[in-house]
């Protein structure tokens, strides 16, 4: 998890901190403004946001589902090839952190990981198609 200045951490955490998937897309449409039009948020500030949602609803389902539609929304759109990299290398890293500091939610992060990963598998496909396979 990216260790990110103070300063930035309490807009964020306040949205852990209340968050409920009633308000699903209302919570999304706020983050995803915050990383649109915060210069200083950066892959680094969304990490943190994830972990920190995961780590503290890591039991329930739709923390699993949230973080992963904040990662389609502010990093996956528009798919293409660069933004599929950042998600998973963003999760892979988390993936991670969670394994080194032992926090015991590498199952919740597997699962995130692989639904990046059907993307990205789907998405090669249809370049291959597109394009052409490797000679």
């Amino acid at each position: 998890m990216p260790y990110i200045k103070k300063d930035l951490r309490p807009e964020l955490y306040s949205i852990v901190q209340n968050f409920n998937m009633a308000y699903a897309e209302e919570t999304l449409d706020k983050v995803a403004d915050l990383f649109a039009t915060h210069r200083n948020f950066t892959d680094g500030n969304l990490n943190y946001f994830c972990t920190q949602l995961i780590r503290k609803y890591w039991n329930k389902t739709d923390a699993m589902i949230f973080s992963y539609m904040v990662i389609d929304k502010v990093l996956l759109t528009p798919l293409c090839y660069l933004n599929l990299e950042r998600g998973l290398g963003l999760l892979y890293c988390m993936q991670r952190e969670f394994k080194r500091r032992e926090w015991g939610n590498e199952v919740i992060m597997e699962m995130i990981l692989e639904s990046v990963g059907r993307l990205y598998d789907d998405y090669e496909d249809k370049k291959k198609e597109e394009n052409g396979d490797l000679e």
